[in-house]
């Protein structure tokens, strides 16, 4: 092989292995690049509701808040128990910066603060539990773990983790 070939294999292998960290940059940058959201969930999370649950379901709640600086349309995301019930929250909803929307496990009508799972029965555990809140995409935004401290004294704890 000559001066000539040799310097146009190297130059062929300098420009590929330069297009192939060009690209791993990309694809780096693009993973960083998702939405980073402050969508988070804040008490009061009431998962054990006053009397029968099934028969007082709006009893049963929990609440979200934006606390980024921007709007967020939740269009398409999903909130799931632990054993993966899942709502999916209807096209057009919005969430405006520092803003609350609460999650109703019963019906009712959708405002711009109040969500409806519309649920025939209880959907979180009264003992202890998990809420995952996912975007359209299947992501995980954020997770809320619970547990109660004891049967009988009816105190609850609420602890933010990664469940789920």
């Amino acid at each position: 092989m000559g001066q000539g070939s040799t310097l146009a294999v190297t130059v062929i292998a300098v420009v590929s292995a330069l297009a192939l960290i060009a690209y791993g940059v990309l694809l780096f940058d693009n993973l960083h690049d998702a939405p980073a959201y402050q969508i988070e969930f804040v008490t009061p999370f009431l998962y054990d509701a006053n009397g029968d649950d099934n028969r007082n379901l709006n009893g049963e709640y929990i609440t979200l808040m934006n606390r980024g600086e921007l709007p967020v349309d939740m269009s398409g995301w999903t909130l799931r128990n632990a054993l993966r019930v899942t709502l999916t929250i209807a096209d057009g909803f919005v969430l405006p910066p520092e803003s609350t929307v609460t999650i109703y496990s019963g019906c009712g009508e959708d405002t711009s603060d109040a969500l409806y799972w519309c649920s025939e029965r209880e959907i979180w555990d009264n003992n202890s539990g998990a809420a995952t809140l996912l975007d359209a995409e299947g992501t995980k935004v954020a997770a809320h773990y619970y547990q109660r401290l004891c049967e009988t004294c009816g105190s609850k704890r609420e602890t933010e983790d990664d469940a789920l």
